[in-house]
This record gives C-alpha cells, structure tokens and sequence, in this order.
C-alpha cells in the first residue's frame, strides 16, 4: 500500500498461491517491455521533429526574408508530422497502460483463485447508496480499483456535488457585474470495502461520521468511550445494536480507526459489511513510465502490493466481522 494513503500497519505478504510467481514476472516483462520501448522511442522521434521543427521555421526566417513560402511551408510540414509523431507516441502510451492493467489482473487471479482487478473499474453507485452511510446529495460519481476477491469487493471512489451559482462583483472602477462560476464540493473520496458479515440477529446497525448521522435509526449507547465521543451509533432496535456491537467489536472497530487519518464509517445490514474510509486509496502499483524498464525486479514489486492489497481487505474484514452463534 502507499504510505501517502494514511494506511499504516501494512506488511508485505507472499503470494496466497505455492505457485512459483517468476514465469508470471517473466510475461510481464515480454508483454510490457516491447510497448514501453516503443513509446520511448516515438517519445523521442516526437522531440526531435519538434526540435527539427522549429529550427527550420526559424532558420527559414533569417535565411529567407524574401521568401516566407519556403520557411511556412517547411513549418506546416513539420507540424503535420509533430502531430503525426504525436499521436503515435500517445498510442503506445495507452498500449503500455493496457498491456499492464492486464498483466496486474492476472496477478490477482495468480495471488488468489477467482480474484480480479480492473483499473479502470469501481463499484456501483447503489452500493454506496445501500450503505447509509452518506447523507450528502452527490451527482458526479467515479471511481478507479475494482477488486473482487473471496467473499469481498472493493474500490476507489470519487463522488462530488457539482453545480453552478452566480457570483456579483464591483471591479476597480465601481462598476458592477456578475459571473458565472462552477462549484464542486467534495462528498466522498476515499475506499468502499463491501464484505460478507452475517449479524447474530436480524437488523441494521450504524457507526457512522456524526456529520452524516444514523438517519431514521434509533441511538444506541456504547460502552466505549472512544465510539461514543467519535461517532453517532445506530440501530433499527437497540437490542440489535447492543448484540452485535460487542465489547471486541467495539474495540475492533476503534483499533481500525487508528490506522486511518480521518474518520471510517461503517454500515453492518442485510448481512454485508460496508466500510467507507474517506482520504485514502487502494493501491495496486503503478503503470512504467517510458524511461523506465521494465525489470523482473519492478514487476515483483507490484506483485508484493497487489498481494498487500487483497492483505488488507481480508484483514479488513475479518477483524470487523461481528461474533455470531455458530
């Protein structure tokens, strides 16, 4: 995981699978090497008609005042060219990130059977509406790090309420007048972990930011003093509550709390766990740059923080699931 994330505690893990994991690096690199050579050499042709670019138009410019034909149109030729070169350099850009989004989706299926990963992939927006855990009004929703692992899934989310209003305003010389300016104000942006959690009893139970609050649920008092001066607790019934948030799961839950920077959430109905932890990021590792190579060494980096990911997850859930009677 990125330490830049506010995620703290995290070891490395060896891959779940016996498996020996090199013939998997080795296809990492003879799939992404060849595409991230390429972009660096259409990275490097692009600057140098560039570079070749200009200096015909300007040497057209000293040497032929006279004749601004020869110099426009050597220009034009070369900006035709640059934007040739251009999309060309882009192009093996985007085959380097696909070409590793699908290599990274391979590793978590090798880390841990029926495991998938897609970059560009995040969960639905009714999930996050089923959780409860928001109460804000949002009309921009995205996201990024789709996981779907045993029993769990999970992704980065970016939701925002964007909208425009009118601004009035005196310049400097007393004149007014008015813009219009767009708005966005954050509601969400961090990890959603949806996760298997069957309660003792039926009901749904709410440890929530109190700025958001427990809706139409009923207060339960907590016997942590730390919950009880951090969060607004739930329930449908208070019996539910008590039940469920047991001593352990209450201390569970505050331990958690401590790894992150702000404030998780959590949502316990219809027998899933959802866990909404704002400011930070899944991290699966990161695409190769173009004047990097690509190196059994650097593959098995990511490999180790995909595996710290899915660590993460099920630790995750696994220390917030509620004791039951079986």
């Amino acid at each position: 995981m990125n330490p830049e994330t506010d995620l703290v505690d995290l070891e490395a893990v060896e891959p779940r699978q016996s498996a020996d994991p090199l013939p998997l690096l080795k296809d990492g690199v003879k799939r992404i090497e060849p595409l991230r050579s390429a972009w660096l050499l259409w990275s490097f042709v692009a600057f140098g008609n560039f570079v070749l670019f200009a200096a015909v138009v300007v040497g057209g410019f000293l040497l032929f005042p006279e004749t601004p034909a020869v110099w426009i149109t050597a220009g034009v030729v070369g900006l035709v060219a640059h934007c040739v070169f251009g999309a060309i350099k882009r192009g093996c850009e985007g085959k380097v990130r696909v070409a590793f989004d699908r290599w990274r989706a391979d590793v978590f299926a090798f880390l841990e059977r029926g495991a998938e990963f897609s970059a560009g992939g995040y969960m639905a927006a009714s999930e996050f509406d089923n959780s409860g855990l928001n109460s804000a009004y949002y009309n921009r929703y995205s996201g990024s790090g789709y996981v779907q692992a045993r029993g769990l899934t999970a992704s980065n989310l970016a939701i925002n309420h964007v909208y425009t209003k009118t601004e009035y305003y005196t310049d400097s010389n007393g004149n007014q007048g008015s813009r219009t300016v767009t708005v966005t104000d954050p509601v969400f942006h961090g990890i959603l972990i949806v996760t298997d959690a069957p309660l003792p009893c039926r009901g749904t139970v709410v440890v929530n930011d109190p700025h958001h609050g427990i809706g139409t649920l009923r207060k339960v008092q907590v016997a942590s003093p730390h919950l009880k001066k951090s969060y607004a607790v739930g329930a449908d019934e208070p019996f539910t509550g008590h039940r469920v948030l047991t001593p352990s799961l209450q201390e569970a839950l505050w331990e958690y709390r401590r790894g992150f920077k702000y404030l998780p959430r959590f949502a316990y109905r219809s027998g899933l766990l959802y866990v909404a932890i704002p400011g930070a990021s899944l991290d699966a590792g990161t695409c190769p740059t173009r004047f990097s190579p690509v190196t059994i060494a650097r593959l098995e980096r990511v490999l180790v923080q995909c595996g710290e990911l899915l660590a993460f997850l099920h630790a995750s859930a696994e220390r917030l699931r509620p004791e039951t009677d079986d």
